[in-house]
């Protein structure tokens, strides 16, 4: 699975929302409310088989990234959906593993 994001939309719900299931969330506050929990279900249970598909799919095993990824990486990947005092502690995990990088370049 890809890191890239679309919009904001982490690749995982762009796998999950598939090509069109973006406009029928869209659409949901417009029907009438005895019709909303029921669409609501089946969309869920729509990206859910559409997740199910792309990860029993003999090519979602080709989509691993090739490289190895680095925790800074994953940190600044959370940072975008995290609120300010989560983004403050991830900028101390930050400059803690900066930190770390710097003083192991240095013992060498």
């Amino acid at each position: 699975m890809e890191s890239n994001h679309d919009n904001g939309i982490p690749a995982v719900d762009q796998i999950a929302n598939g090509s069109n299931l973006q406009m029928y969330k869209a659409v949901i506050p417009y029907l009438p409310r005895t019709l909303q929990k029921n669409c609501i279900l089946m969309i869920k249970m729509m990206e859910m088989n559409n997740l199910l598909s792309y990860y029993n799919s003999p090519m979602s095993a080709c989509s691993a990234p090739p490289e190895k990824i680095s925790p800074e990486d994953l940190l600044s990947e959370i940072r975008q959906y995290a609120d300010d005092t989560q983004n403050q502690q991830i900028d101390q995990m930050l400059n803690l593993l900066s930190a770390l990088k710097l003083y192991q370049t240095y013992c060498e």
